[in-house]
């Protein structure tokens, strides 16, 4: 139920609105003065206010003023009985709803009064439905936040975790021609221990292809792509010792296919075994 505060310092005025209103299913309160209805304002919301122009110690549109500052959603209506274009020009710049002359038919007071509680409703609406959205917003940036620190958290975890494998890690994707054949591999993912096996550094290795970091392969070298991207084909997981010149050691390297089209080395330091 929609709660209408009629402000008038004539009883008669106040009854007689009142008993309008309260036929058309409203809460009326009533107030003789501007300070009694501030008093009322402050203490409950009410969708419409109806004031007379001409109140003890201040006017209507001081009152439209100062209801403004109190809730921005109250609709005020002003009725005079001295009708003025000043006047009236006055009280829609403080913010007034509607501006009525007296005698106030009952029909006129219930229109104004009905499309003033319509607007005050969609405003309120509107209003709720724009902080549900930003609480909405706030929440979801919230969870977005949370789940990147986790994230963020869980990727340091795992390239701790990667680079302190005491095997050389490398991950990689096979490149195929249109027949098929395996013409090509992909460097993906290298720990620093696999960097070191072939004194390779990331920025030489990540994203490009075997033929770009290593052009002149030899026949060992063609050996081994041959021997990777069968595994990578056939899904067979093999494993094969080899000796890295570069670091003077023997390695027993594990090669299996995570996924088709894509292999994992994993070069595990055996030279203490072979000596």
């Amino acid at each position: 139920m929609a709660r209408v505060l009629v402000v008038d310092d004539e009883r008669g005025m106040r009854i007689t609105l009142t008993e309008f209103l309260k036929e058309d299913n409203y809460e009326v309160h009533q107030a003789a003065d501007a300070q009694a209805a501030v008093e009322l304002i402050q203490s409950m919301s009410f969708e419409v206010v109806i004031t007379d122009i001409f109140l003890p110690r201040t006017s209507g549109v001081d009152l439209v003023r100062r209801i403004s500052q109190l809730s921005s959603f109250t609709k005020v209506i002003l009725i005079t009985g001295q009708p003025a274009v000043e006047t009236a020009a006055e009280a829609l710049r403080a913010g007034a709803f509607d501006y009525l002359s007296k005698p106030v038919s009952k029909t006129t007071i219930l229109q104004v009064v009905r499309s003033a509680v319509r607007i005050t409703i969609l405003e309120q609406e509107k209003n709720q439905l724009e902080a549900e959205n930003l609480n909405y917003r706030r929440e979801l940036e919230r969870q977005v936040d949370l789940r990147t620190s986790a994230l963020l958290e869980s990727e340091e975890k795992h390239v701790a975790l990667f680079e302190s494998m005491p095997v050389g890690f490398g991950y990689f994707r096979v490149i195929q021609n249109e027949a098929g054949d395996v013409v090509d591999f992909e460097f993906l993912e290298l720990n620093h221990e696999f960097e070191s096996i072939f004194g390779m550094s990331e920025a030489e290795t990540l994203y490009h292809c075997a033929s770009e970091v290593l052009p002149g392969l030899d026949n060992g070298g063609r050996i081994w792509l041959e021997r990777f991207a069968h595994v990578a084909i056939s899904g067979e997981t093999a494993r094969y010792e080899f000796y890295a010149d570069h670091v003077d050691c023997w390695y027993y390297v594990t090669v299996f296919c995570p996924k088709p089209g894509y292999f994992v080395t994993l070069f595990d330091d055996i030279t203490a075994l072979r000596k």
